[in-house]
């Protein structure tokens, strides 16, 4: 093997590294301990081989740790063009006098600030039509943010009962017809039953998957006047000890500096008073229209009783999710150092639904 043939074998090695450390900084927050342990293990084999001068080990090396970060990645029908779509509308709406450096996109992956904010969700559709069918359902996605997908059954066999997608998949479960795996949204209703025999060609689960509310975060408020209570705020969590660094996280602002906080449900409590404003917390605890209030949760770590409280320093803040009952929050990992905030919630920019607007 000659030099250059060598060169670009190291030059793969450093780029395999840079996707496998791009994988854990992008989905830390959804991979498990026990995949990112086989990462950094699989990305230290490559940096000895490198080390070592043994090309042959080299390439073995390279091979698996390309094919971890493959089976760790998430795949989707027609990626390159949701994605290029996806950044259509983002160019779309800077355009229109948004000044990107002012401005911070966010996506909301789950469903713990709804009904406020929407995550991805899913919705079964028996008769699909004409829009639902390519090439108008990519126009009804760039709308909407919904699309319909069909889950058809490849080969003939027995249904199996569902598997949890776990941290990589939180928002599916998978099936086995035969020895195929099919992935269909966590709750959906399918159009067979555990245990029955399944046709090859038949529709397993068909539905519209909708993508998670977008916003524009402001970056620049927190500059000129401190955050208030009831903002929707993101932050990142960089040296929050149980959160996932390298990622943001977002939630309602609920607890100021130098604050005591409880929770009594369906109340939220700032030194021995109950709370009922402003207007976001208001909606939460007075329980309006699709608002749970807010709830304890006995498996917390703060606040998993009526009886129990939180102090907060004077450079922390408290967050909680819109929707107590399914949230995972301050409640689970504390409070917020002030010198990780974001900047409030702006405007949900896409997609265009009842929701479309200034957030709050």
């Amino acid at each position: 093997m000659n030099f250059f043939q060598k060169r670009r074998i190291r030059k793969r090695a450093y780029e395999t590294i840079r996707h496998a450390t791009h994988l854990e900084n992008m989905r830390g927050d959804l991979i498990s301990d026990g995949d990112r342990q086989r990462i950094e293990e699989a990305k230290n084999k490559v940096r000895t081989d490198l080390t070592s001068h043994d090309t042959s080990a080299l390439e073995i090396s390279i091979g698996l740790l390309y094919q971890l970060v493959g089976e760790l990645s998430p795949t989707y029908r027609f990626a390159g063009i949701r994605e290029n779509l996806e950044i259509f509308v983002v160019a779309i709406v800077v355009a229109m006098g948004f000044r990107s450096y002012f401005l911070q996109p966010f996506k909301i992956p789950t469903g713990s600030m709804e009904p406020t904010l929407y995550g991805i969700h899913s919705k079964e559709v028996d008769d699909p039509t004409m829009w639902d069918r390519a090439p108008l359902k990519y126009a009804k996605w760039l709308i909407t943010g919904r699309m319909y997908h069909e889950v058809r059954v490849k080969g003939s066999g027995q249904l199996s009962h569902p598997q949890q997608g776990g941290q990589n998949h939180p928002a599916s479960v998978f099936y086995y017809v035969g020895s195929k795996r099919y992935k269909v949204p966590r709750y959906a209703s399918l159009n067979y039953r555990p245990g029955e025999f399944i046709q090859m060609g038949s529709i397993l689960w068909s539905g519209s998957i909708t993508a998670g509310d977008h916003v524009f975060v402001n970056k620049v408020a927190w500059n000129f006047r401190k955050p208030r209570r009831g903002e929707i705020m993101v932050f990142d969590t960089e040296n929050i000890p149980t959160l996932p660094a390298g990622t943001h996280y977002i939630k309602r602002m609920v607890g100021l500096p130098t604050e005591k906080l409880s929770i009594s449900p369906p109340d939220l409590k700032i030194d021995g008073e109950i709370v009922r404003e402003p207007e976001g917390i208001r909606r939460i605890a007075e329980q309006d229209e699709g608002y749970w209030g807010y709830r304890v949760r006995p498996e917390s770590q703060v606040l998993s009783s009526p009886d129990d409280s939180i102090a907060l320093a004077d450079d922390e803040y408290f967050a909680l999710g819109d929707n107590t009952l399914n949230s995972r929050d301050g409640r689970y990992w504390g409070a917020v150092p002030e010198e990780n905030l974001v900047g409030p919630a702006l405007l949900i920019y896409w997609p265009f639904s009842k929701r479309w607007g200034l957030a709050d």
